[in-house]
């Protein structure tokens, strides 16, 4: 890709040249604003910048932690629908600030619809974590002079 910019994933094809840069976000992790600036410079200004390809794909999952995001018009998106919605129309809007970019994909995967509860996937991975902190700390054995493990 141009610059050396590696995305998330990439297509290609066994026939052609034109690979298809995939950049992947947990919706749940990012602001608004902040996924708004990555479909436009990392994918639209980074990856498609390289002349083999001319499209490129958004992928948002959602595993229901955040409620809403701000949009740079000032509003909110009160649900992950929304905001699929609202990065659509941008990139329409300024699509034409792109020459080379024949597509871009604003695709979203909900994972709340197949579900999952959020708050058991919170609560588990934050037993996770505390268990390998624990477990870390509990392997670090008070040391006497020269390095020698006191018993």
């Amino acid at each position: 890709m141009a610059d050396a910019k590696r995305p998330d994933l990439r297509f290609r094809g066994a026939t052609f040249d034109a690979p298809v840069p995939v950049e992947l976000k947990v919706a749940d992790n990012w602001t608004g604003p902040h996924l708004f600036e990555r479909m436009e410079v990392q994918l639209g200004g980074d990856y498609l910048r390289d002349t083999r390809s001319s499209r490129g794909i958004f992928l948002l999952v959602y595993i229901g932690t955040r409620k809403r995001w701000d949009l740079p018009s000032g509003r909110k998106a009160e649900s992950f629908e929304a905001l699929l919605i609202a990065l659509r129309q941008h990139w329409s809007l300024i699509s034409s600030q792109y020459p080379n970019v024949e597509d871009l994909a604003v695709v979203g995967i909900d994972l709340t619809l197949r579900g999952l509860d959020t708050k058991t996937i919170k609560e588990s991975s934050k037993a996770r974590k505390a268990a390998e902190k624990d477990k870390r700390a509990g392997s670090k054995k008070p040391r006497g002079k020269r390095g020698a493990v006191r018993a």
